[in-house]
């Protein structure tokens, strides 16, 4: 009878001949690249309760993992474009014409060039008037009209182009600022002819459209004592324009209006303007009244006690000063020892025109684009 030892050990080589045979298969079936070594993991063999457990290890491959993902780096966002078509009206060319495309937020380059006898009157983007400054850079960030305009240089049979202020009386009548075809139609500036103070109200709102809008005028005295004599209407309305936007305030003293036969607050539109009063005017026009209007571009500085000291310190004429000559430049014809020249004296069309356009290149001959 076989023992129950000999039946132990029996079984004992069994186990051992399957692990040999499970081994063989698994090496056969292997690659030929090496790799790590297997895991094992521990069998226990039942014995009998009087023989220790005999444990025998079998191999096993370790599962492969599939990688998440594709690996591939997600799109780059794509470059967004813009276009700005930009067109001429009248005589001249600009670099570039017509539409280009740019990277949405960079900036873009124009230049104009008036054909001969032509003035370059200024850009439009988008609507907007941004003044005759070439080149004339911008930014991109949307879709923009640019619109480039010339027209003809006015002549005056009486202003050569020798004349020191040829330039700013052709490019002001070219804007239409001045008549281009002289006063009343003649052809003739007339640069020493007095300036009445409804004429320079014409000047200052035609500077910045306001005789486009609609004004209400309440100044009493349009027309003269006998009724015979009225301002136009179109000029009375720039007369109110300046008025609400808080450029004049007419005179305010019974003793003044009642001499010019009238009441009190009045405008005397018919009156000959100073010089004092025509920088003051600028001034007033070109500073920044925001809760008056939207147009505006200097701001109010104080007065300085060195500058003008011929000039009385009377409401806020001292100030208007400063602020012209640090913004506009020295007063035409200004002496050397800083005093005023002849403040009181009456202004001829030749230094109104002067005032008004080192004001108006100031602001509109520099590229000032939001």
């Amino acid at each position: 009878m076989i023992s129950r030892i000999s039946l132990l050990f029996l079984g004992a080589a069994l186990l051992l001949l399957a692990s040999a045979a499970i081994i063989t298969a698994t090496r056969r079936g292997a690659p030929s690249r090496p790799e790590r070594a297997a895991a094992t993991i521990p069998v226990l063999v039942a014995a009998s309760p009087a023989t220790p457990g005999i444990a025998a290890s079998v191999p096993v491959r370790p599962r492969a993992v599939a990688p998440t993902g594709t690996g591939t780096p997600p799109p780059a966002p794509p470059i967004l474009r813009s276009v700005t078509t930009a067109s001429v009206v009248g005589p001249g060319s600009i670099t570039p014409v017509g539409t280009t495309s740019y990277v949405t937020g960079s900036s873009a380059t124009y230049t104009a060039a008036a054909a001969t006898g032509q003035v370059f009157t200024g850009w439009t983007l988008d609507g907007r008037y941004l003044g005759y400054a070439s080149p004339l850079t911008f930014t991109v960030n949307s879709d923009r009209a640019l619109v480039a305009t010339f027209v003809a240089r006015p002549t005056f049979g009486d202003v050569p182009s020798s004349d020191p202020d040829y330039q700013a009386i052709t490019t002001l009548a070219a804007l239409g600022i001045v008549s281009p075809t002289g006063v009343n139609g003649s052809g003739q500036f007339q640069p020493d002819r007095a300036v009445a103070r409804a004429e320079v109200a014409a000047f200052i709102a035609r500077a910045f459209g306001w005789e486009r809008e609609s004004h209400a005028n309440s100044f009493p005295d349009r027309c003269d004592l006998t009724g015979a004599e009225c301002v136009d209407e179109p000029v009375w309305n720039d007369v109110a324009a300046l008025q609400d936007y808080g450029v004049i305030g007419g005179y305010t003293d019974p003793a003044t209006c009642t001499a010019l036969g009238t009441t009190a607050p009045c405008y005397g539109p018919r009156e000959v303007v100073v010089k004092l009063q025509v920088v003051s005017i600028v001034a007033r026009a070109f500073i920044k009244v925001p809760d008056l209007r939207p147009t505006g571009f200097w701001d109010r500085l104080a007065a300085v006690a060195s500058q003008y000291p011929n000039v009385p310190d009377v409401g806020s004429q001292r100030s208007d000063l400063a602020t012209y000559r640090q913004n506009g430049g020295a007063i035409p014809g200004e002496m050397a020892d800083g005093q005023f020249p002849a403040p009181t004296d009456t202004a001829t069309r030749r230094f109104v025109i002067a005032v008004l356009w080192q004001a108006y290149s100031a602001v509109y001959g520099a590229a000032a684009v939001p």
